[in-house]
């Protein structure tokens, strides 16, 4: 299970490369993939962002964080 908390500006959106999540700002998001699955996520304008969580040794703002599912993981 991937859990996505969005945080930004409002119109902003996290999402991800395969259908499934696609959070609001201030909003929470449980989704269910596959163990092992790789997944891509983003900010829905293509901003930079700062990640945390299981993206957090992503680099320095990067526009896409790719997550593995091992899991329950969390990603803010």
């Amino acid at each position: 299970m991937l859990t996505a908390m969005g945080s930004g500006h409002s119109e902003e959106r996290l999402i991800s490369s395969r259908a499934g999540l696609n959070v609001a700002v201030g909003s929470t998001q449980s989704t269910n993939f596959a163990s092992s699955s790789s997944i891509i996520l983003s900010a829905s304008n293509g901003r930079d962002a700062i990640w945390s969580g299981a993206c957090a040794g992503s680099g320095n703002k990067p526009k896409i964080c790719k997550v593995t599912i091992t899991g329950n993981t969390l990603v803010t």
